[in-house]
């Protein structure tokens, strides 16, 4: 496969969205290229970036939880029911450098 191709995969890689037949297509090719190695590189240190600025979950004062206990123990329901995200995966360094 040409760079052409395998640039929408390096995404799917990181999602781990990927087949076991596209996974392996994908690393033998960044093997072999500088550019995609630095666009995968490039990709996860977004993703990185973009962990780092998701807000934090706040601890609330006990006078509030005394007055928003109810709603809060049901927000708290609600939050704890939806599935969590997934977190990006790190390659190791040796499938992300290419063969020189």
């Amino acid at each position: 496969m040409n760079c052409h191709e395998i640039d929408p995969l390096l995404s799917a890689l990181l999602d781990d969205e990927l087949t076991v037949e596209e996974r392996y297509i994908v690393q033998q090719h960044l093997q072999g290229c500088m550019i995609c190695w630095r666009t995968l590189g490039a990709f996860q240190s977004f993703n990185a970036a973009a962990l780092a600025v998701l807000p934090t979950r706040a601890v609330a004062p006990p006078a509030v939880r005394r007055y928003h206990g109810p709603a809060v123990r049901r927000l708290r329901a609600e939050a704890l029911s939806r599935p969590e995200m997934p977190r990006p995966v790190v390659l190791p360094r040796s499938l992300l450098r290419p063969r020189q």
